[in-house]
């Protein structure tokens, strides 16, 4: 019934272009007028027969054959009112420049050629209805569901409603390899994953194909397109747009993004019925056509690049997608003014170019119903600040507006039209050198996402930021992630005053990185967060509040934060999978709750953090681990260790590093190595990193118990009593994949042939820092070569070899 449904469909569209076009056609057509009559009555016939067929259950093959004559019938007809509404589109192009309407120089012929093709298809639909009559399909007034009709999205590769028989090229179509035998039908060919296109094309007939997608050149080729309406050659090996594009009157969709095409002629700027044109990601492609104006019929463009915005793009008044605006000499905002029917996405560049506020008024922003908009600025530091600011305000968006970026900003202050976006969910401000204080937010009831870096001027989060009223009730009860970045001026973060009922109920992302002056982050209020991330805070010395109720936090990362003396305890953060504290040195030690408030430590007994499954705690300086503390640490001096085992409460821990233990210490302490052997119980690690020292001789044989282990690391083992040969107990490492093996200077030999070939898993090796091992493993005269040949992919020093 699909099929059947979609012809019905195709059949009204044909029928409503008729209608549209015969008003204006009927009268200039000279003497077609009443074939044209004809031709619109017959379809309106046909349409009622095609309803009353497409209520059946056809079997019979006869009718199938009369419903593909008819849509061939019926393709044919769209391509010849599709040429009455070229010439039109085209005699409105050439307006006081030619007499004739028609394009031929003898219009006598045109009308001859044109009713020629009416009349066959009159004579065609004649027929059919006979045929109808004999198949016992007649008229009905029977109402149709509608609700399964479906229209061919160009943006797609073959909607699966569509009749096999006029589709080829989909997975299925090429495993029976028989797809496009005796395919005069067929009108849609996708060539993407088929990889023979010649064969493809030689099958079928050209010049009825209307989709075309192919990742070769099919335009240079024999083949000739007459009635093509989409073709996609994103990624296709075609360099070179032919002048004779023109000729392919009917297209509507033409893709040639991601291709080393230099150039597209200026006859493509005949294609009058265009509607859709990409060339993203084409970085050969260095101007556009002058008369790309001529696109009349154009909606839809899709580019990345600014210096491609075409000229004069203001006379393109259907456009709805312009992805990228650039002001400049020969392109002032105010063209954006004449583009009323725009929407979707817009980037304005060069924004510095706009000389006032009555100036980027006449783009008439407020007025257009865009989803997300980026102001940029290219250089701040050369604009005036009074200039930035009146050019903002001019700029203000419609109410609706989803997504806002603001780059380059030069003003000191915000436009007060931000606190009237209630539908604006994505905010990012980025490089607004001159700003002093942030703009108040957080009253916004829809903001989800707020990013805000590189503002050197801004000092203080304080109440501004929060709420402009005393009483706020909740703020910012809508975001989501919170990211501040490159913030080197901000040295407070204040919570709201007033009377505030909450404040970010729903964060669940916070990120801090790169605060050089900032010394405390307040984490009050923030039981919400699932995800937290502190890095490179030079200043930064405690979190102010404790993480009680965090019960939802899952990742927790503190990174590079040199004055970072504590945190407070996680033993509640019951839901933590990943804790990572990384070169905070004033992190001295890591004792157990009771302990806790007599050193400057991570206070928490962890034994409650049941599913955390990566754990790393390094750079630190720590001098002891409590007992019960379910951890890892590297490769920093641990002496005290607990010779019970202190990991075997991580029951899903996945990826562990530990190592770099005191340079005194001649092994490694006993209860790690008592924890090591059974951690292989639950199966669940699956990456670990060991990190040796000076005076270690090997590797821990303990390490052939983790038999699930995927990935290991073995680094640092630098010491001149190390072995010179990897031991032969790896061999039992029966799920390793990945093998690592870095810094170890004396190293010399792999295990044996015998058994590296039971690492029957083993994909990739890597070799870096081990200058005898590396010397060995050479691929031409290497003693270790014929051992680790066989694996996929090896790495020596950087290099695939």
């Amino acid at each position: 019934m699909a099929a059947e449904l979609l012809l019905t469909f195709a059949l009204e569209e044909t029928l409503k272009r008729v209608s549209s076009i015969a008003a204006e056609v009927i009268g200039l057509a000279w003497g077609l007028e009443g074939q044209l009559r004809k031709l619109n009555q017959s379809l309106t016939m046909i349409k009622d027969v095609l309803q009353d067929a497409a209520r059946r259950a056809v079997t019979d093959e006869s009718v199938k054959r009369w419903l593909q004559n008819l849509q061939d019938v019926a393709y044919d007809a769209e391509d010849v009112l599709d040429e009455f509404a070229y010439e039109i589109l085209r005699k409105d192009q050439k307006k006081g420049k030619v007499r004739d309407w028609f394009s031929l120089h003898n219009p006598v012929a045109f009308r001859l050629i044109m009713g020629q093709k009416v009349k066959k298809i009159n004579e065609a639909l004649d027929e059919i209805r006979k045929d109808a009559a004999g198949f016992g399909l007649g008229l009905t007034s029977l109402p149709v569901d509608r609700a399964q009709e479906v229209s061919w999205d160009p943006d797609r590769e073959t909607h699966s409603f569509l009749d096999s028989s006029e589709v080829v090229g989909r997975e299925d179509d090429v495993s029976k390899g028989s797809a496009v035998d005796g395919a005069s039908h067929i009108r849609h060919l996708n060539l993407v994953s088929r990889g023979d296109d010649k064969a493809a094309l030689t099958a079928v007939d050209a010049k009825k194909l209307r989709t075309v997608f192919s990742m070769v050149d099919v335009l240079n080729g024999p083949w000739k397109f007459k009635s093509l309406r989409t073709l996609k050659l994103q990624r296709s090996d075609i360099t070179e747009l032919p002048d004779s594009i023109c000729k392919l009157r009917h297209l509507r969709y033409l893709d040639i993004s991601d291709t080393a095409i230099r150039a597209l002629p200026e006859s493509i700027t005949k294609l009058y019925h265009l509607e859709t044109l990409r060339f993203t990601d084409c970085k050969s492609l260095e101007k556009l056509p002058q008369k790309v104006r001529n696109l009349v019929s154009l909606r839809h463009l899709h580019f990345d690049d600014p210096k491609l915005v075409p000229a004069e793009v203001r006379l393109l008044t259907r456009l709805q997608t312009l992805p990228i605006f650039a002001v400049g000499p020969d392109h002032m905002v105010e063209e954006l003014g004449c583009l009323k029917e725009l929407r979707g996405a817009l980037k304005i560049c060069k924004l510095e170019q706009v000389r006032d506020r009555e100036e980027a008024e006449k783009a008439e922003l407020s007025g257009k119903r865009m989803n997300k908009l980026v102001f940029q600025w290219s250089d701040d530091e050369g604009n005036s600040s009074v200039n930035s600011e009146d050019v903002l305000e001019g700029l203000q968006p419609h109410p609706d507006i989803r997504s806002l970026t603001i780059e380059g900003y030069g003003g000191e202050n915000f436009s007060s039209w931000i606190l009237q976006l209630n539908n604006l969910t994505v905010l990012r401000l980025k490089g607004c050198s001159k700003l002093r204080q942030l703009p108040t937010l957080g009253c916004l009831p829809r903001l989800k996402i707020l990013e805000m870096s590189r503002m050197p001027n801004v000092k203080c989060i304080g109440n501004e930021f929060y709420s402009s009223r005393d009483s706020a009730g909740v703020l910012f009860p809508a975001l989501q992630i919170l990211t501040l970045s490159m913030m080197d001026g901000l040295e407070e973060w204040m919570v709201p005053g007033g009377e505030v009922v909450a404040v970010f109920p729903s964060l669940e992302k916070l990120s801090i990185e790169f605060c050089g002056k900032l010394e405390s982050i307040p984490i009050c209020r923030l039981s919400s967060l699932v995800e937290f991330k502190i890095s490179i805070c030079d200043e930064l010395r405690y979190l102010s509040g404790e993480f009680h109720g965090f019960t939802s936090l899952r990742v927790l990362s503190i990174w590079c934060c040199p004055k970072l003396a504590s945190i407070p305890s996680v033993q509640h953060c019951t839901a933590l999978v990943e804790l990572d504290i990384s070169s905070c040195p004033k992190l001295a030690s890591i004792p157990s709750v009771q302990h806790c408030s007599k050193s400057i430590s991570i206070p928490g007994d962890f034994r409650d953090l049941n599913s955390l499954k990566k754990l790393s705690v390094n750079g630190c300086k720590l001098g002891a681990l409590p007992s019960g503390l379910q951890c890892c640490a590297y490769p920093y001096h641990l002496s005290d260790i607990p010779e019970d085992d202190w990991l075997g409460g991580l029951t899903q821990l996945q990826e562990l590093s530990i190592g770099g233990f005191s340079e005194k210490m001649e092994a490694f302490p006993v209860g790690v190595l008592n924890s090591i052997q059974h951690l292989n119980l639950n199966r669940s690690l699956k990456s670990l990193r060991i990190y040796g020292w000076d005076k270690l001789k090997s590797v821990p044989h303990q390490l052939q118990h983790l038999t699930a282990l995927e990935t290991l690391w073995i680094m640092d083992f630098k010491g001149e009593e190390f072995d010179e040969a990897l031991l032969e107990w790896m061999a039992n490492l029966s799920s390793l994949r990945f093998l690592w093996i870095w810094d170890c200077k004396n190293l010399k030999y792999m295990p044996s042939s015998t058994a590296i070939q039971r690492l029957s898993k083993l994909k990739e090796l890597t070799i870096c820092g081990c200058p005898h091992l590396k010397e060995n493993c050479r691929k031409k005269n290497g003693s270790e070569w014929p051992k680790i040949s066989h694996i996929p992919t090896i790495f020596i020093e950087g290099t695939r070899v």
